[in-house]
């Protein structure tokens, strides 16, 4: 969850320019992100991305979909959606979608915005600011992208076993 994105997002270039320095910042870790996909079969099509959605009532979603069983479903499709499909995640009709191919019912009626906000706050307190970020046994928490085995050294630190 990006807080200071704009509800409607916003132009995917402008965004990444922003946060990287430079457009072709942006590029070389995409192309980065792109090679490490292909080793785990994920083709991603950033190409196709041309917004970078709001994604709070994507993470509502979500808390919907836990509350279901369905979490794990609808996290894959939501991914599956934007760094597979290129699709805008923030659009409603995307979430509609995802929602119903996940089996997930009530939705957007019965999404919880509070939860989510909840949740959103909880993850500024703990000084989240990037994605992915992992929290391993809500002791230690690792921000951006690292190879498997730094993960797994933050696994092993978090639960004692060194």
């Amino acid at each position: 969850m990006n807080p200071e994105m704009p509800q409607g997002g916003m132009p995917r270039a402008e965004y990444r320019k922003a946060k990287f320095g430079s457009v072709e910042r942006g590029r070389q870790l995409d192309a980065r992100a792109a090679a490490e996909g292909q080793g785990e079969g994920i083709e991603f099509a950033f190409e196709r991305m041309l917004r970078t959605p709001n994604t709070l009532a994507a993470h509502r979603l979500i808390a919907l979909a836990q509350r279901q069983g369905a979490g794990q479903p609808v996290v894959d499709e939501l991914f599956r959606a934007y760094f597979e499909e290129g699709k805008d995640v923030g659009d409603p009709k995307v979430l509609e979608e995802i929602a119903k191919r996940s089996g997930v019912s009530g939705w957007p009626q019965e999404a919880d915005a509070k939860e989510v906000a909840a949740l959103e706050e909880e993850m500024r307190g703990l000084g989240i600011s990037a994605v992915p970020t992992f929290i391993f046994d809500r002791k230690l928490g690792v921000s951006g992208a690292h190879p498997p085995e730094a993960l797994a050294q933050a696994m092993r630190e978090a639960l004692g076993a060194k």
